[in-house]
């Protein structure tokens, strides 16, 4: 668990980093985000069992919310590239 400890750090840095000009509401944004996910996984895998899927399928339940992130990070990433190929600012 360490080590996702770390990568959380990280990523809330990366977040700071982009959003200059307002660092605080980015941080408690990318913290938040992140409780949402801590909160979110456990949930929907007990919903999932107690549903009768089974042992197994919070396995899946975790797949598809993997699926989704990279699917979020993917238009998010698309949004950007067209932003900075119009002339608008591109923020890091």
């Amino acid at each position: 668990m360490a080590s996702g400890k770390h990568a959380v750090r990280r990523l809330i840095a990366r977040a700071l980093y982009a959003a200059q000009g307002a660092p605080t509401l980015a941080g408690g944004f990318a913290t938040a985000a992140f409780n949402v996910g801590a909160a979110l996984g456990p949930w929907a895998g007990g919903a999932v069992i107690g549903a009768g899927f089974g042992y197994r399928a919070p396995v899946w339940v975790s797949a598809v919310l993997v699926g989704l992130a990279f699917a979020v990070a993917g238009v998010t990433g698309r949004a950007r590239e067209r932003a900075a190929g119009q002339g608008a600012p591109l923020r890091r």
